[in-house]
């Protein structure tokens, strides 16, 4: 008998899988229609006391990347304002609202 075959259930037996809960995979929009960039474009700065990326991600269904450059588009016109500068989560605010604050 080898001197291993006590060890070979132990050591050499599959790994069991442990439960975990996964997420659901979201299904999120990868590209602007022209009715949804019309429309974030025109309401996304007005409606809202604040605007992170993950607020624009839920509102619109859209992925992360569409919501980065939809930002980035509105603080160049002028419509959103950096309030908190982050390099992960920014924080902006709608630029009527901060004037008047």
């Amino acid at each position: 008998m080898s001197r291993f075959s006590s060890l070979s259930c132990s050591l050499y037996s599959p790994v069991q899988s442990q439960k975990t809960k996964l997420r659901e995979k979201k299904n999120n929009r990868v590209v602007f229609t022209k009715a949804l960039y019309d429309s974030a474009v025109g309401s996304a700065a007005k409606k809202a006391r604040y605007v992170t990326l993950y607020t624009l991600i839920e509102q619109y269904k859209i992925g992360g990347s569409l919501a980065r450059r939809l930002v980035r588009e509105l603080t160049k016109n002028g419509s959103l304002k950096v309030v908190s500068p982050a390099g992960g989560m920014s924080v902006y605010a709608p630029a009527a609202v901060e004037e008047s604050a």
